[in-house]
């Protein structure tokens, strides 16, 4: 009987990788695969060469003639799960491709395979010699000693100079946003998939003006800062240097409420100054609890974006600027909602069947009202205002005397 094919968990300790040199040429090998401390790596466009080579031991091994297809190679090689890119660092040189599975050649036996560089995963790393930008209009990668490696991206009106690390933050963004994560899937592979769609939205973003209603992480509310939006994405710029971008909708403006809450924890003024709140730094949906006459009250994300979202509509409270913090937020949420008070049965019926919830009661100040859900969480608020009876008019006018 013939000699058992090998499964793809047991490539490495078959002589296939011991005996790749035989299968290929030597100018190929050595322009195309590495000998790494982790196993074969080759580049991204030498799969051919290494299905071709896998044919050729095959063939010799089991001394036959029949031809595997180029997808039974691939799954004993590699298996079901795509590879994931990697960037190999020699001298100068940067080379894109994957490390094989399994790869790792008898010891002794992998002198044949050249054997330099560093691997690194390019998922939170970006290389200046990366050669697909060597090429790429609009985008060059440089070395700085400050900033490492910084990206000069150039569209049709402005040059941006942005660090690796403002790209990282914009991946993290587009990784946890459904709307970016839909438009731009590869910035959720690598940061050099990043670029492409970076450039994309800087050649279409809108300014906000001035007067532009929006809430500001606490640290770049310095006023030379310009603020420019793209969908629900905010782009902060200084100058020509990307600062930071964030989400005014959805998952995004959660993080954003959550991330600013730890920033100003240990600061004077924090929230935690304020008369009956006290921030939620743990995990969990609320963002802090409110207290009222020994009561606590969990306050949710939705209700604070709601708060946010329709403060420009209120009526006699202070206001606050175009550009605001989540303290300036809070200190006008936190003592509306503590001077708030129980709406009766008869008045909650009056509220617009929209905003009422099964089972929920309500608290009033002013004209905001506050939905208070099971286990006294504060789950949204709204704007309300009672209308007026309008003054009726005769609806015929009284006739003159015929002559």
């Amino acid at each position: 009987m013939g000699e058992q094919l090998q499964n793809p968990s047991e490539v490495s300790k078959s002589s296939f990788y011991d005996e790749l040199h035989k299968h290929l040429r030597r100018e190929d090998m050595i322009q195309f695969f590495r000998l790494t401390n982790k196993g074969v790596f080759l580049q991204e466009d030498a799969f051919e060469m290494i299905y071709s080579a896998y044919q050729s031991w095959q063939q010799k091994k089991r001394g036959e003639t029949e031809v595997l297809s180029i997808e039974k190679i691939r799954k004993r090689l590699i298996g079901s799960e795509p590879l994931p890119l990697q960037y190999l660092v020699e001298g100068k040189k940067c080379l894109l491709g994957y490390l094989m599975p399994n790869s790792l050649p008898s010891p002794g036996s992998g002198k044949n395979l050249p054997a330099t560089g560093t691997l690194f995963d390019p998922t939170n790393y970006l290389d200046a010699r990366d050669p697909i930008f060597q090429n790429t209009p609009g985008i060059v990668l440089r070395n700085t000693p400050k900033d490492g490696v910084l990206v000069e991206i150039k569209t049709k009106k402005q040059l941006y100079y942005v660090p690796t690390e403002t790209i990282k933050q914009f991946a993290e963004v587009c990784r946890a946003s459904h709307l970016l994560g839909r438009e731009f899937p590869e910035t959720g592979e690598s940061l050099r998939g990043c670029l492409l769609p970076l450039k994309s939205i800087l050649e279409r973003l809108r300014p906000l003006g001035q007067n532009h209603s929006l809430m500001v992480p606490t640290d770049l509310l310095q006023s030379e800062n310009r603020f420019f939006q793209f969908k629900n994405l905010i782009v902060v710029i200084r100058g020509d240097r990307l600062l930071r971008f964030y989400e005014r909708k959805g998952k995004g403006e959660v993080q954003l409420l959550r991330g600013e809450m730890g920033k100003i924890s240990g600061k004077e003024g924090d929230p935690r100054t304020i008369r009956g709140f006290s921030p939620n730094h743990e995990k969990g949906f609320s963002l802090g609890k409110i207290w009222i006459r020994g009561m606590s009250f969990l306050l949710h994300p939705n209700a604070l974006m709601q708060f946010i979202r329709n403060f420009p509509r209120s009526k006699g409270q202070k206001r606050l600027g175009p550009h605001f913090s989540l303290p300036q937020v809070l200190l006008q949420f936190v003592p509306a909602f503590f001077r708030s008070q129980p709406l009766k049965d008869e008045e909650a019926r009056k509220l617009p069947m929209r905003y009422r919830t099964a089972g929920a009661r309500y608290r009033r100040f002013a004209d905001w009202v506050f939905v208070i859900t099971d286990k006294n969480v504060i789950s949204s608020c709204f704007l309300f205002r009672e209308e007026k009876p309008r003054k009726r008019t005769a609806d015929v006018a009284q006739s003159s005397p015929r002559v």
